[in-house]
């Protein structure tokens, strides 16, 4: 099957996961990497990553199902930096913003 791999671990979890996910997947980003594994594959590289996940981790595992779509597989290490479809917000503000919605008005 074809995964779609995201890596969004800081400090020295990210040079531990990057060096895993280089193992099983190319890379075609700087936090990119795609492969096709066996689920068997899927499984092992899921099962090294675990074992050195801390709180600085965050990877997401999507399979492609066909060209249209894609489904979220996993994610390991912190859930934080991603949604619950496993998609990552490159840019976000913790302010409370106040929008008026008063959309009554005439123009």
């Amino acid at each position: 099957m074809n995964v779609i791999l995201i890596s969004e671990s800081h400090k020295k979890a990210a040079i531990l996961s990057r060096r895993i996910l280089s193992k099983y997947a190319r890379n075609i980003g700087r936090r990119t990497w795609i492969g096709n594994l066996t689920e068997e594959g899927l499984k092992h590289l899921q099962d090294e990553l675990n074992a050195v996940a801390n709180k600085n981790t965050a990877i997401a595992c999507h399979r492609v199902v066909n060209r249209q779509q894609i489904e979220l597989e996993w994610i390991i290490g912190s859930r934080k930096q991603f949604d619950a479809d496993g998609n990552f917000a490159f840019r976000y503000t913790e302010n409370s913003q106040k929008y008026d919605m008063n959309l009554t008005e005439q123009y």
